[in-house]
C-alpha cells in the first residue's frame, strides 16, 4: 500500500511539473542577508532575488513593489550587451545613464524604507 501511494505521488508530481503549474520560486531557495543577519534592518539590497522572482513568473507590478531599481539595472546591463556588439558609444552613455538612475532609486527607496514611508514587503 505505502509503495503505491509513492509511486501515484511521484506521477502526480512529475505531471504538475510537466505541465508548468508550480511557480519557480517553489525551488528556489532564498540566499540569507548577511547585513539583515547581523543588524536586523534591511540592506539597500533587500528585495532583489524576490523582484527577479518575481520578474521571472511574469509578476511585473510585484517586482516593482520588491526592489524598483531592478529595471534600470537591468536596461543598464541590456545597453552594455548592445554596445559589445556594435561599438557604439551611445549604448555605453545611456548605460551610464540608467546605472546612475538605477543607483538613484535604490538610494531613495532605501531611505524611504528606512524612515517608514513605505512599507517593506515581506
Amino acid at each position: 500500500m505505502g509503495r503505491d501511494v509513492t509511486r501515484r505521488n511521484v506521477i502526480l508530481e512529475s505531471t504538475i511539473l510537466e505541465r508548468g503549474l508550480v511557480p519557480l520560486s517553489y525551488f528556489y531557495a532564498m540566499i540569507k542577508c548577511l547585513f539583515k543577519q547581523i543588524t536586523g534592518q534591511d540592506c539597500p539590497g533587500c528585495g532583489l532575488q524576490r523582484s527577479f522572482m518575481a520578474l521571472i513568473e511574469g509578476d511585473i507590478a510585484g517586482s516593482i513593489m520588491y526592489y524598483p531599481g531592478l529595471f534600470p539595472i537591468l536596461l543598464g546591463i541590456v545597453l552594455i550587451t548592445l554596445f559589445y556588439f556594435t561599438k557604439r558609444d551611445f549604448f555605453v552613455r545611456s548605460a551610464k545613464g540608467m546605472f546612475i538612475l538605477g543607483g538613484i532609486v535604490i538610494l531613495l527607496n532605501f531611505g524611504l524604507k528606512m524612515g517608514g514611508i513605505i512599507p517593506c514587503p515581506v
